[in-house]
């Protein structure tokens, strides 16, 4: 191969020569577009080939290196300064495309459980709109003055069902009631979720003869449960009905059609009941569709041996389901110590927790692990502080104290129609 004639020197005043790229469109050009784009192509359990997510990021690479050339280009001293202009015009870029698609409801999340009330239904001006990422995660303690409602709902790719839990006022009608109309109206992709695959479907109570309860799921369509022919679907359907209805004290639950035959899935063959288990075994990972969107804690999608093991689980990421660390890789547990339906968590002498995240969802993350357990109470030794967010870890001579488990995850204030 012949060696170049060109010195850097050159080459470098050629290239500054080059033209400059420039998206010339304006900014409420491209919010149309976008927004247009994305009203006309709702997502909903789709799975793309898998060849095409590696074309994607060819091109999006191939892209980069076209704008991210031709800053560096036009700046004597690598465009630093015009680097940072088109970040932000990209960051720009990716807010409206985010915007857009959630043009049609005024506001995402509500700060606040009463805004459940009657009069955030009519009054818009009462919500908040949530204009920064949310970081944290919250649990419910305490609903001694609410009917507290947890829904399975499934994440927009069908890989995790998520128990979101809202706080409704009690003269709303029982916890079956509030769940039909909660699913009525809830919005799903508010908080960057897929829509909920038991809406249109009633449900009612029986007692059973040992003191349990079962619900009765009356399913309106024979074929299929009109979600489709996959196995995701029907399994996301089943993994919704656990996760909803353990919350609300349900042993098992029967699947009817309008007509009271069995339910038939295709890769199930009929289904008459399905167990409903409230202690499962499994970790708590963490889950956000994106930056904007809430951050969620989700039981791991398998069981776990021990709760040690679990802890530690929790350390690491599942990409195959989008699911994230809850406990920092900073954090060491040398320990878990059970007696009774109390867990004793050792962490190791020197390991450093602070009052703020990403520890404050770590704590919820093992304080539900616990539960998920059996675990009524926790407690931790050598935390190197009193407290965090409300769990109190020691007292001020170093003694452990006991802390109640939640009761739920993911306490959330959703906008109703």
């Amino acid at each position: 191969m012949k060696k170049s004639e060109w010195s850097d020197k050159q080459l470098e005043e050629l290239l500054q020569n080059l033209p400059r790229v420039k998206d010339r469109q304006e900014q409420q050009e491209l919010y149309n577009k976008i927004a247009s784009r994305l009203d006309k192509e709702p997502a909903r359990f789709s799975r793309k080939p898998s060849w095409i997510l590696p074309s994607l990021a060819t091109a999006a690479a191939v892209t980069l290196l076209l704008v991210l050339g031709s800053t560096f280009l036009n700046s004597p001293f690598g465009g630093v300064q015009d680097m940072a202009t088109e970040n932000s015009t990209s960051e720009s870029i990716e807010d409206v495309g985010i915007t857009g698609a959630k043009d049609k409801s005024e506001s995402r999340i509500m700060d606040n459980a009463d805004s459940f009330d009657e009069g955030s239904k009519s009054d818009s001006n009462n919500m908040i709109m949530m204009t920064a990422p949310v970081a944290n995660t919250n649990v419910v303690t305490d609903f001694s003055d609410r009917t507290l409602i947890t829904i399975g709902i499934p994440d927009t790719n069908a890989q995790n069902v998520i128990p979101v839990s809202i706080l409704a006022p009690l003269e709303r009608g029982n916890s079956l009631e509030q769940l039909q109309q909660l699913l009525h109206n809830i919005r799903e992709e508010d908080i960057g979720l897929s829509e909920a695959i038991i809406k249109g479907i009633t449900f009612s109570e029986v007692e059973l003869e040992d003191g349990n309860k079962k619900v009765v799921v009356t399913i309106p369509i024979e074929n299929n449960l009109g979600i489709g022919t996959g196995s995701l679907t029907e399994n996301v359907f089943l993994q919704s009905i656990q996760e909803t209805f353990r919350w609300l004290g349900y042993t098992e639950a029967e699947l009817v059609t309008e007509k009271g035959t069995k339910v038939f899935f295709s890769h199930y063959g009929e289904v008459d009941t399905i167990p409903i288990h409230s202690i499962t075994n499994k970790g708590y990972h963490l889950y956000q569709f994106d930056a904007l969107q809430p951050m969620f804690l989700v039981p791991s999608p398998d069981p776990r041996e021990s709760l040690e093991q679990a802890l530690q689980d929790m350390k690491s990421e599942i990409p195959d389901y989008g699911l994230q660390p809850s406990i920092p890789a900073d954090i060491i547990i040398s320990n878990v110590a059970i007696e009774g339906t109390n867990a004793t968590i050792f962490f190791e002498e020197g390991t450093t927790v602070l009052n703020g995240e990403p520890y404050i969802s770590m704590m919820h993350a093992i304080m539900l692990t616990a539960k998920e357990f059996g675990m009524e109470t926790v407690q931790f030794e050598n935390a190197n502080i009193e407290m965090i967010a409300d769990y109190k870890l020691s007292t001020e001579n170093g003694e452990p104290i006991k802390n109640q488990v939640p009761v739920s995850p993911n306490l959330l204030s959703i906008p109703v129609e």
